[in-house]
């Protein structure tokens, strides 16, 4: 058994290599239940096993030291070698910088607490007792985390094909607001500020897989680039303090947050992603993307902001036109992740997705009035949601 043998206080016998030993060695080093074994050396210094059985004859490597001990109860000193009083004192002892490492005189010299063998059994009973009860709660916490991750995921998807809020006859159409948007995106590309998109801009049912099947009367699919300007730049002066926003400060899940630091925009201006107060940024990096790392950026330093370059950035092609909370949604739904994780590209651990795959992605439209319906429902549900947990914990 080597040390690498050993992870998270368990041992993979099929992994453990065999080798062949004289019968002196074998005496010296042949492992038997009830032994304690020490990392001597290296970033696991000081972690310790107890040997609760050996499929076969077992002996250790070099690096490890073998504690044989004398009526003691082997699981009250294993409990021991894992509280804070074992570690402080292997800590002290522990010697060498690039690889500490620990003998066993040192080891030796290690104090710990021994009060009479019944009292010993009492402790590891009540440890013991105490652990599974830990360990049941820390389950049914993952479980219930589950649970809540299905509920959101159900949610949003009956937010996208309109069947989470009821509709409003007396609400502009989707249709009418696409048009107003296509103007704009005509003046836009006029302008030479956008190019024009090479599919025709018609959503035929086919086009999504019957997914968004039997969608409400007033809504419509779309594509994204039909919506909204993808990787915006932005003209700012040089002096202008605005926020940074790496990837590691945008919070992963269903969660709408992120942290910044400040900076010049003269030190950000080139290389990096840019975007505004009321943008939505996307991963486009798995597994970031994966785990839904998305966000509305708001109150941003001078409403202006730079970050990361595995971002996708979204615009409104003028405002009141999409509302950036409802693509929020829909980009964290599963019907989009799935989408995108079925067409990244790179290498395994670094793969991407496409600017062009984004704005190909058909998006359901429903009219305004009702984008901020849902979003409503989705935001006070999701609070729901998260108070009981909270309350559970």
């Amino acid at each position: 058994m080597r040390i690498t043998d050993i992870q998270d206080n368990n041992v993979e016998w099929k992994n453990v290599p065999f080798t062949n030993i004289g019968n002196e060695e074998a005496e010296t080093y042949l492992l038997n239940v009830g032994d304690i074994l020490f990392a001597r050396t290296g970033a696991t210094v000081g972690k310790s096993y107890l040997i609760s059985d050996t499929p076969m004859q077992s002996v250790f490597a070099s690096y490890l030291i073998r504690v044989k001990l004398l009526i003691v109860d082997p699981k009250y000193v294993k409990f021991f070698f894992e509280s804070s009083s074992y570690w402080e004192q292997i800590i002290d002892k522990s010697v060498g910088i690039g690889q500490p490492n620990v003998n066993g005189t040192k080891l030796k010299g290690i104090v710990l607490p021994l009060p009479p063998l019944d009292e010993q059994r009492r402790i590891v009973y009540a440890i013991e007792s105490t652990f599974a009860v830990i360990d049941e709660i820390e389950q049914n916490k993952n479980d219930l985390q589950t649970a809540v991750a299905v509920a959101k995921r159900k949610i949003l998807s009956l937010a996208i094909r309109g069947k989470l809020v009821p509709q409003d006859p007396n609400d502009e159409p989707a249709s009418v607001l696409l048009e107003r948007i296509q103007t704009e995106r005509e003046a836009l590309i006029k302008a030479g500020k956008i190019k024009r998109s090479k599919i025709d801009s018609i959503i035929k049912k086919c086009d999504d897989n019957s997914y968004y099947e039997n969608l409400p009367k007033e809504w419509i699919l779309s594509r994204i680039e039909d919506l909204f300007i993808i990787n915006p730049r932005n003209v700012v002066e040089d002096s202008t303090n605005v926020s940074f926003i790496p990837m590691t400060l945008i919070e992963e899940g269903f969660s709408n947050h992120f942290c910044f630091h400040e900076r010049v925009w003269k030190d950000v201006k080139t290389g990096f992603t840019h975007f505004q107060d009321g943008d939505v940024g996307l991963a486009k990096i798995t597994p970031c993307l994966e785990n839904r790392k998305s966000v509305v950026f708001r109150g941003l330093l001078n409403g202006v902001g730079a970050g990361t370059t595995e971002l996708h950035v979204f615009r409104a092609f003028y405002e009141n036109s999409i509302h950036p909370d409802y693509l929020l949604w829909f980009i964290k739904s599963d019907y989009f992740i799935n989408s995108c994780v079925g067409a990244f590209s790179g290498a395994v651990g670094q793969q991407r997705i496409s600017r062009d795959h984004v704005a190909k992605t058909i998006i359901p439209l429903p009219p305004l009035k009702e984008q901020i319906r849902i979003i409503a429902f989705i935001e006070s549900a999701f609070v729901v949601i998260d108070k009981i947990i909270a309350g559970l914990s």
